[in-house]
């Protein structure tokens, strides 16, 4: 989300209830970070959990409730989740985070070494600079890494247009995915009219996409019949539609959600420990108005589900639609109506996801097919 020209702002000292005492230097403001003992206030009833940052560059400000805020927030993502993981079959699945008795997310505070100019959206280094930030506070702070998933907040002022300065980074990549704060980012406007509802959406609905991101999940959209029973893939556009419109989280992204660390009933010794894979007596065929595609393969870890993206050319893979299935001994099935897919034609990419019990992800088979005259032509060779 790329916003207007970045505006310096001039920055004022602000105190707030939830961090540590602050500190001045050279006019900015500095929050001390959150002690790592500090975590005894906080609980959780899963073991692992999203580590959660607010990130604020040199010569930004902390803004006002940030923690109440982003709490509010990110609660209500974590049932929106539930809810949707509830509905695809995945009953008792809930996001681990780290909350106290008045309902507030642990939030560790880090004052940057660096202007937000240093920080911006389209410098590929940026998000390499805040990352090595965070890993430093990690090194010095080792208890309060709770798992490899990262969710990163930058404050952001309004522009001369009222519209947030949102010139940090905006996006998930690998376990870490970006967001901003802005002063009226609040639960209290999403679904309502208006500026700040419609602010609300965008960019709430954006962080929550981002997270998405950041757990493990790719772009997808929802099939035919799930667009009509539950409305937009929060994976696909659902970052302008999320509680202003039905959204949805897909059972393809559900099941990824699955074997995400943070959604781990049981610690797991080799978390993302990689798993050799290899596919053998793959067939692609069509009748009856379905795909068939069935394989056998072979690997050193045990498989928990396995994903069947469907991706037509073009929107990159923002129009990829997911199928899931689970493995028969060492092979697998899938039965893909085409009904359920809104393209039937041109150009193709069939993608196999693997998705392992230790939360491992293997995706590298990509297999191109195409529709004539709307009827696919599966042609697969070993």
């Amino acid at each position: 989300m790329k916003q207007s020209k970045l505006i310096l702002i001039s920055v004022i000292l602000i105190i707030l209830q939830s961090c540590g005492e602050s500190t001045t230097d050279g006019g900015t403001a500095v929050i001390d970070p959150i002690p790592a003992n500090s975590d005894a206030q906080y609980s959780s009833d899963l073991p692992y959990q999203l580590n959660v940052f607010y990130f604020i560059p040199k010569d930004l400000r902390a803004l006002p409730q940030y923690q109440e805020r982003i709490s509010s927030i990110l609660l209500n993502a974590k049932q929106f989740i539930k809810k949707n993981m509830t509905e695809k079959g995945y009953a008792n699945s809930s996001m681990g985070l780290l909350v106290d008795k008045n309902n507030l997310v642990k939030i560790n505070v880090i004052n940057g070494k660096l202007n937000n100019k240093d920080y911006n959206y389209n410098d590929d280094k940026a998000a390499d600079r805040i990352k090595a930030e965070i890993e430093t506070f990690y090194a010095q702070n080792a208890n309060s890494k709770r798992s490899e998933h990262v969710l990163v907040l930058l404050p952001s002022e309004y522009g001369s247009n009222n519209e947030p300065i949102a010139s940090g980074p905006f996006y998930g990549i690998g376990t870490y995915c970006y967001a901003i704060d802005y002063p009226d980012m609040d639960q209290k406007y999403l679904g309502t009219s208006g500026r700040l509802g419609e602010l609300a959406t965008k960019w709430i609905g954006g962080l929550v996409h981002e997270l998405g991101h950041g757990l493990n999940i790719n772009h997808d959209k929802s099939t035919v019949s799930d667009q009509i029973k539950y409305g937009e893939s929060l994976m696909a556009a659902g970052n302008y539609t999320y509680e202003k419109e039905p959204t949805h989280v897909t059972k393809a992204s559900c099941s990824v959600l699955n074997t995400s660390q943070i959604f781990q009933k049981n610690k797991i010794d080799d978390m993302y420990g990689e798993a050799t894979l290899v596919l053998s007596n793959l067939k692609g065929s069509y009748s009856n108005g379905n795909i068939l595609f069935t394989g056998d393969y072979k690997t050193n870890k045990a498989v928990n589900e396995i994903d069947l993206f469907l991706d037509p050319e073009g929107d990159d893979d923002y129009n990829q639609v997911g199928f899931v299935t689970s493995p028969n001994n060492s092979s697998f099935e899938f039965k893909v109506p085409i009904s359920e897919l809104e393209v039937k034609k041109g150009k193709y990419e069939l993608n196999i996801t693997f998705l392992f019990k230790n939360g491992f992800k293997n995706e590298e088979f990509k297999i191109p097919f195409q529709f004539k005259n709307g009827i696919p032509d599966l042609n697969y060779k070993n």
